[in-house]
């Protein structure tokens, strides 16, 4: 496994990395490593501001990180143990700015179904400071506990184009993208909670129902205060879950990500405010010693998403219904379909044994009907010499008598 400092993503040499007995390793450990090369790989990119941060991952392992500063011409660009991940079948996920994705839960309309796009694009525009030509609109109905609902993602075009060209630059092309609070919420692991996704001066709120990510908001932070800190990001939580719509006050666990400040002061006066609230993400990942899992959070929360999107959607959490791919088809790469190649390959070769099956039988008829028709004819000649016979001997007998 190739490792990658975090904050220069320089890989590890050989000589700095541990080493192992020289031999033959045990029919286990081979076995193990053909299924480590089986595990799916994935390369995940957030940014935030300048910074991009990358994560590689086999499976659910991290295998390499680094963040990138895209105002440095000269080292904008991935380190070759990521830049792995652009080629062949690895899955690449990004994210979406914060406020550019859009999210909207509405009722589902009582509406035909041949009729219900058009009424949920209408709901939707209503609630959106934008023209529906200006956004790509996903949505699907899910259900949980209050029934169905409509939960709809819009995001403008530009936002979307202007972040697809961004993370082109180091060489990344999209395989899906997914909204920053859901890919935040997916990297929690609770159910119920207010993420703080701190950056340097500021906080992206996440707040999270039953595995749903509900509401978001962004506020600014006092950085040098540490009281000042803590209660402006105190006061945030709570104003956005008076505004939840809850009957009962809601005060649910708060899970600090991101930048989230190491100094003896701010750690201090984060733990005196939250108290037995303050809660850490559940780990859901395996990672190298020195991996920086708060910082990478959104990286993290992309794998975790894209692996559990739901299959088969009937038989999907609440959670796994509303994760949802925002990548427009514009951005997609044109994909042979391995699969549906693979079944008409199949289904090709059957056909061909069929008609060469088919061929075969027709020649066996064939063959058969002709063999038929020459028994039928030597029935034939028979029963007539013998009929001729008959006459024959009839008369001689009357001639003789």
């Amino acid at each position: 496994m190739s490792t990658v400092d975090g904050g220069t993503g320089r890989a590890l040499t050989e000589a700095e990395a541990p080493t192992a007995p020289v031999g033959e390793r045990p029919k286990g450990m081979r076995m193990g490593g053909r299924l480590q090369r089986l595990r799916r790989r994935t390369l995940t990119v957030s940014v935030e501001g300048a910074l991009l941060r990358a994560v590689g991952f086999s499976g659910s392992r991290v295998v390499a990180w680094a963040a990138i500063d895209l105002d440095d011409p000269a080292g904008a660009s991935l380190p070759p143990a990521l830049a792995a991940f652009t080629r062949g079948r690895s899955r690449r996920l990004t994210d979406l700015p914060f406020y550019a994705s859009l999210v909207r839960y509405l009722e589902k309309p009582a509406a035909r179904r041949r009729f219900l796009d058009r009424v949920v694009e209408l709901e939707v525009g209503n609630t959106i400071p934008f023209a529906m030509e200006e956004v790509d609109l996903r949505w699907k109905v899910v259900k949980d506990g209050r029934g169905p609902e409509v939960m709809a993602w819009a995001v403008p075009r530009w936002e979307v184009d202007a972040y697809v060209r961004l993370v082109g630059l180091v060489g990344v092309r999209p395989s899906a993208s997914y909204a920053k609070a859901l890919a935040l919420s997916a990297a929690v692991g609770r159910s119920n909670a207010a993420i703080a996704h701190l950056t340097s001066s500021e906080a992206e709120l996440v707040l999270v129902r039953d595995g749903v990510p509900r509401q978001v908001h962004r506020v600014e932070l006092p950085p040098a205060d540490a009281t000042a800190y803590a209660g402006a990001l105190a006061q945030a939580i709570e104003e956005l879950c008076a505004s939840s719509g809850q009957d009962a006050p809601y005060e649910p666990t708060v899970v600090l990500t991101g930048q989230v400040p190491a100094d003896a002061g701010h750690v201090q006066a984060l733990a005196d405010t939250f108290g037995e609230r303050l809660r850490g993400p559940i780990p859901s990942i395996e990672a190298p010693d020195g991996f920086p899992a708060l910082e990478y959070a959104t990286n993290v929360g992309l794998m975790l998403a894209d692996r559990d999107r739901p299959r088969l959607p009937w038989r999907a959490s609440p959670a796994q219904q509303v994760i949802m791919d925002l990548l427009p088809p514009r951005h997609r790469r044109l994909q042979l379909p391995a699969r549906a190649i693979g079944i008409a390959l199949l289904f090709g070769a059957l056909g061909a044994g069929a008609v060469a099956a088919t061929s075969f039988v027709e020649q066996a008829e064939s063959w058969a009907d002709r063999q038929e028709a020459s028994l039928a004819g030597i029935v034939r000649n028979v029963r007539i010499d013998n009929v001729a016979a008959a006459r024959e001997k009839s008369m001689r007998q009357k001639l003789d008598g």
